[in-house]
Formats: structure tokens, C-alpha cells, sequence
């Protein structure tokens, strides 16, 4: 015997028959794509290792909300465009975000917006001495072997002040002198059809006078690392930080700090090799760097066609994998997702899972491999812990070289 349901409402703008809408009792998603996310976190550990850096001064007797389950829920919720606390009131019901906190769908709710808010105003002075150090390490120990030495790319983004936050008005000093020896200046101009060009670099390495256009070529890779500082402010809303208290708001930059690691870091994982100008019908005998305007535009056109994710910025990432509904049914054995077989980025899907469901990648020591951590908020400005403590500013900036692929494409937005 078949019920047939009553519709909520029903639109009349089809000639060939309405349109009736109905409400479904099964529970629906529409962030299925975090999935694959999730099982790339659970190799590389990073939100696990991010929470065991936090103390938790509650009574593990009364708490219903894990640090874990917290911090899952606003790093992957950063991932999903939902970077607000108060998207949580919504989302803690949600069947897959109940899946990426380790319960089932049918298990209480996950943490409110007043229980995040209370979350984050509890982290302490100690607690972002440690992330910090967690972040460093997660870096370094993502090589196979541990580099010689790193170099420090400082730079920052505006963060507009809301209301009466804390060191909102925080003096700043500027002084400005004229150099006090001569500096060695490479300067590189071009002239073609579409005008004049020119650019210098200002620099201090031993042979630069000799290979000045070894120079300027490693000073456009180093160009690609701001892109991350872009992706981080405009795809992540790391500028989102509207506590009132520095220290609350310090805490969620390292929340959308290890959302985009975690981004870069499976995006490294499922990146294609990089194509020549052959592969991609551009002149084969000029090397990507040398080509002309138009044609190195046309380049990076067609490579981000080539591989969308491998090269893709947040948008991207949630307009072909996150941003998916489904349909989650429990059951006794286990838990299916349904996706729809006419979802036209279902490929996509299936790509990134594979790639993230292999076994757990192991470094030289036994220990699995870390996530490679890019992005190293600056110190706290306040004094160290007693007992010392290691100083430590940002790893190679705010985002990755040419030397690390996956780095990532812009979508026009920012």
C-alpha cells in the first residue's frame, strides 16, 4: 500500500504540469562533500592534534561537547562558508556534521552557539603558546627530512575593529630613514604590445649581481604565496574576528588558520603534476616562465581547467565538493550517504575519495607524516610562559612556493 504525501506548495509556471513541493522525513544534508575532508583529517590528524593542544578545565562529568568535537565543528564549518558561531545553531542538528564530530545522526545535537562563544572565550594565554608550537611542528614534520633552514615571509592583512574591542587602539610607531649603504637593485623591463613593465627587486644574497635573473625568477614563485594570504582573509573570512576579547579573537585566526592548512594540504594530495605549454597547445619550445603575456595568461587558464581542485582556491573546493546534498540514512551496521547520480561534479567526489582513502603516509621515524603548515599567525604580544619558550614567527609566510604544489587558484572574489 503506498502513501501518497500532501504537498506544501505548488507552483503553476510549468505548462505541462505543476510543480508541488514536499517535505522529506528523511535527513538531509547539504555539506556531503566535508566527508572526504574528514577521512584526510583523520590521516594526518590535524584537528586532533590542534584540540590535545587546548586545556580543558570542565568536569569531563557535566560536558556533553568535547574540545575535539568544537574545534571540528568550526574548522570544517570554516571549510563549508559557514564561519559565523551563530551558523552553528542551524548546523549542530545537521547529519553530516554530526558524522565529521564522531556521532551518528540520531545522537544529541552538536555544541550551540552560546557553548561556542563560551568555548572560545575560555582558551588562555598557554593554550595559543602551544597551538603556535603545534603549527611550527606540524610544518617541519611534514618533510621526509627535516630542512636546513626555513625562511620567514612576514605579512599581514587588514582586520577592521568592531565596537569597543580589545586593543582596538593599539599605538603604532613608524620611522623612516634613507638606507645607510648602497643596496644592490635588480630591475627587470619589459616593452611589447600591451605597454611597458617594469619591476624591481631590492636584494642582499651573495651572487645576485651575477644571476640577477635567478633572482627575479624566485622573486615571482614567491609571489604565489600571496595567494594563501588572499585565500585566508577573502575565501576563509579569517577577518571574521568579532569577539570582544584579543585573546578570543587570536584563537579564531588559529581556527581559520588550520581550516586552510588542512584545505592545502589535501589539495596537495589530489594536485595533478603540473603540464608543459605543450600539453596545454602553447608554443612546446618556450618554457612557462618565458612566455609572453597573453600565452602565460592562457596557460594558467587552461592548467586550472586541467585539474579545478589541484588548483582551485575555497570557492572552488565548495562549489565541486563540499557544498553537495544528501541523503544520510543509519542504520545498524553502518551509515550510507546518497548522493545523486546527476550531480555533475560526482567525479570530482569520487577522485578526492580515492585519493584520501589510502593508508596513512608514514615520515622516516616511524610517525605519521604532518600536515604541512603554512600559515604561523604572528607571536603574541604579550611574555612567554615561564620556563622559557621558543619564539617563533611565520614559516615561509602565508602560503606555499612553487616547490609545493596544490597551491591553489583564485575565483574572482576579494
Amino acid at each position: 500500500m503506498s502513501v501518497q504525501s500532501v504537498p506544501l506548495l505548488s507552483f503553476d509556471f510549468l505548462p505541462a504540469r505543476p510543480v508541488e513541493i514536499e517535505v522529506s522525513p528523511a535527513p538531509l544534508t547539504s555539506d556531503a562533500g566535508l566527508l572526504p575532508v574528514r577521512q584526510f583529517d583523520d590521516r594526518i590528524r590535524l584537528t586532533e592534534q590542534f584540540a590535545t593542544a587546548l586545556h580543558d578545565p570542565r568536569d569531563p562529568r557535566l560536558s556533553q561537547q568535547s574540545l575535539l568535537s568544537m574545534v571540528r565543528q568550526r574548522v570544517y564549518g570554516i571549510l563549508a562558508d559557514d564561519e559565523d558561531q551563530n551558523d552553528h545553531d542551524t548546523l549542530r542538528t545537521d547529519p553530516v556534521f554530526k558524522l565529521l564530530a564522531d556521532r551518528l545522526p540520531g545522537d544529541h545535537d552538536l555544541a550551540s552557539q552560546p557553548t561556542l562563544s563560551r568555548f572560545e572565550n575560555a582558551v588562555s594565554i598557554p593554550d595559543l603558546w602551544r597551538l603556535r608550537d603545534v603549527l611550527v611542528d606540524l610544518f617541519i614534520q611534514s618533510f621526509d627530512t627535516p630542512p636546513h633552514h626555513l625562511t620567514l615571509d612576514l605579512d599581514a592583512f587588514d582586520d577592521p575593529a568592531h565596537g569597543q574591542q580589545q586593543r582596538s587602539f593599539l599605538p603604532v610607531i613608524y620611522q623612516a630613514e634613507s638606507w645607510p649603504t648602497p643596496q644592490l637593485v635588480v630591475i627587470k623591463v619589459e616593452a611589447h604590445a600591451q605597454g611597458t613593465n617594469r619591476r624591481a627587486v631590492v636584494i642582499n644574497r651573495p651572487g645576485s649581481a651575477v644571476l640577477p635573473q635567478a633572482v627575479y625568477d624566485e622573486y615571482v614563485m614567491r609571489g604565489e604565496s600571496e595567494n594563501r594570504n588572499k585565500e585566508l582573509k577573502s575565501e576563509l573570512a579569517a577577518d571574521r574576528l568579532s569577539d570582544h576579547r584579543f585573546l578570543a579573537n587570536f584563537f579564531r585566526l588559529y581556527l581559520h588558520t588550520a581550516a586552510l592548512n588542512l584545505l592545502v594540504r589535501l589539495r596537495q594530495a589530489v594536485v595533478q603534476g603540473p603540464p608543459t605549454p605543450e600539453q596545454l597547445g602553447l608554443p612546446a619550445e618556450v618554457p612557462a616562465e618565458a612566455l609572453d603575456a597573453p600565452d602565460r595568461k592562457r596557460f594558467f587558464n587552461r592548467r586550472r581547467r586541467r585539474d579545478p581542485l589541484g588548483e582551485g582556491f575555497a570557492c572552488t573546493w565548495r562549489t565541486r565538493l563540499i557544498k553537495v546534498a544528501a541523503v544520510v540514512i543509519t542504520r545498524a551496521r553502518r551509515v550510507v550517504v546518497r548522493l545523486s547520480e546527476s550531480w555533475p561534479h560526482l567525479e570530482d567526489f569520487l577522485q578526492v575519495s580515492r585519493a584520501v582513502s589510502g593508508p596513512p603516509t608514514r615520515s622516516p621515524s616511524g610517525l605519521p607524516l604532518r600536515p604541512w603548515s603554512p600559515l604561523v599567525p604572528p607571536p603574541i604580544p604579550l611574555s612567554p610562559p615561564r620556563g622559557g619558550g621558543r619564539s617563533v614567527v611565520n614559516a615561509r609566510g602565508f602560503g606555499s612556493s612553487s616547490t609545493h604544489p596544490g597551491g591553489g587558484a583564485a575565483c574572482g572574489r576579494g
